[in-house]
């Protein structure tokens, strides 16, 4: 999990297309990154959420799929920003 400053969290999930000979690659890349994780695939989409200290980060870490060999597109989809102390509560 990020650095968080000011005690909050930028939580956003977005949507990566990708070449279909590049699914793997592009995922196990993501996957490798302390802030993304793909939590869904289908196809040559994925689903990744990204978490950051700020909108900056979880840009810059967008900007870094987005810039990975294979991939055709990637837009965030949703950012939502929570205290840190709130994570796991039950809604």
């Amino acid at each position: 999990m990020p650095e968080t400053s000011g005690g909050l969290i930028h939580i956003s999930s977005a949507v990566v297309r990708c070449l279909p000979a590049w699914v793997g690659a592009v995922r196990g890349a993501i996957d490798a990154m302390d802030a993304a994780e793909v939590v869904h695939a289908e196809g040559n989409k994925l689903i990744v959420i990204i978490e950051g200290a700020s909108s900056g980060a979880v840009g810059a870490c967008l900007t870094r799929i987005a810039a990975h060999e294979g991939v055709v597109s990637a837009a965030m989809v949703y950012e939502q920003i929570e205290p840190f102390e709130s994570l796991g509560e039950q809604a």
